[in-house]
């Protein structure tokens, strides 16, 4: 394998602003936020600030019980999106078209269908073979014929990687990949720059999907399947590791930030939705006990602004989102960072109010008046304007 890098100084093309936004701020309408789901990761009758629901299934072996928490939290609102898993030795056409009749009966029409056969879950080579079968390309035909009235998608489900491999094809509505911070290194350091990387990485996938939309998965600190390996690294002392689902930070600010820096770079690239944790489980809104984690409160500010044309990292320095009445802003670094406040009242999600935002609905009465600068410590939110009027 030849490999090589050409590096050329000049003058960078202008990037596309925002009338009236701030200096510099890069137009981008606001993703979609979904929430992802599998059986486990279901909490019915919590809080759902989200416009959708992700949910995977493998194909044969859905449960009632799954299918009726997905009812039950789709009831509180949002649309259905699947993400179908294939037994290897299924044929795509007669198990998709049972699926959908399965979901059918249970009262539910997914407005988005990808299927993937499982053995495209593992990474490969550029070089290596494919796995034998039926491939995507296959399962999103199979696919469009069960689910006549879905958005057809294309997908490896893997990791960001996965899509730029040979055979994508140019079939389907949408691609999408997701995305872990914790793959090559898990300290606090290495997860904070891996931020870095998302914009580009989101931009390459948006490339790859060409005239189709980019709508991605759960982009998130913790890894949600391992395609490099037999499976996921337990982690019951809840220390930083890689290649585990069980990451510590899920459960603190960095969590938070990550997932308001995150959303800011699929937001950039142009994509039509992202997820971002899930209702319960390891990557849930709401921990063991019932309460609320600090992501929780940054993805319902989040999910506030859907729809709207944000302006995309308008404060230097921090990553984040504003818009005509409000700003979510995170200060994704290890050091305190001193910035304008956008608006004049707002609220702070840090150490001072981490107990507090335990409640869901703290972001309903967070919001007090903010002085002319803000100093955000490490991994710190601010929620300004209409972000901090309500959840």
């Amino acid at each position: 394998m030849t490999q090589r890098i050409a590096i050329r100084l000049g003058d960078a093309a202008p990037e596309s602003v925002v009338a009236g936004g701030p200096a510099g701020a890069v137009a981008a309408r606001m993703p979609d936020i979904l929430l992802a789901a599998e059986p486990g990761w279901l909490r019915p009758g919590g809080p759902f600030p989200a416009r959708g629901l992700l949910l995977r299934l493998r194909a044969g072996e859905e449960d009632d019980a799954t299918l009726r928490a997905a009812c039950g939290t789709l009831a509180l609102g949002g649309a259905l999106d699947i993400e179908a898993l294939l037994p290897v030795e299924a044929e795509p056409g007669p198990a998709l078209e049972a699926l959908a009749l399965r979901l059918a009966r249970a009262g539910l029409f997914p407005r988005h269908v990808v299927a993937l056969p499982e053995g495209f879950l593992k990474g490969r080579q550029p070089a290596a073979a494919r796995p034998e079968g039926p491939g995507p390309e296959d399962c999103a035909a199979a696919a469009q014929a069960a689910f006549p009235e879905a958005r057809i998608g294309l997908a490896l489900l893997a990791d960001a990687a996965e899509p730029n491999r040979p055979g994508a094809g140019e079939v389907g509505h949408y691609v999408t990949h997701g995305s872990s911070a914790i793959a090559h290194a898990a300290d606090d350091a290495s997860v904070l720059e891996s931020l870095e990387a998302l914009p580009q990485v989101f931009a390459d996938a948006r490339a790859i999907a060409g005239g189709r939309g980019l709508r991605l998965g759960l982009v998130s600190i913790g890894m949600r399947s391992n395609p490099y390996g037999a499976g996921l690294r337990p982690n019951p002392q809840g220390v930083r590791r890689t290649m585990t689902d069980r990451d510590p930070r899920q459960d603190g600010l960095m969590a938070a930030a990550y997932a308001v820096a995150a959303c800011a770079a699929a937001a950039r690239a142009g994509a039509e939705a992202v997820a971002l944790a899930a209702p319960d489980g390891p990557f849930g809104l709401l921990d063991r006990d019932g309460r609320a984690r600090p992501i929780l409160q940054a993805v319902a500010a989040l999910n506030a602004a859907a729809e709207r044309v944000v302006h995309v990292d308008p404060v230097p320095g921090l990553h984040g989102l504003s818009w005509e009445e409000g700003a979510i802003l995170a200060n994704a670094t290890l050091d305190p960072a001193t910035v304008p406040a956008p608006f004049p009242t707002g609220a702070i999600l840090g150490p001072a109010t981490i107990e507090a935002a335990r409640d869901p609905a703290w972001l309903s009465g967070a919001a007090g008046p903010l002085p002319d600068r803000v100093t955000l410590g490490p991994c710190e939110v601010l929620l300004a304007g209409s972000a901090a009027g309500g959840a």
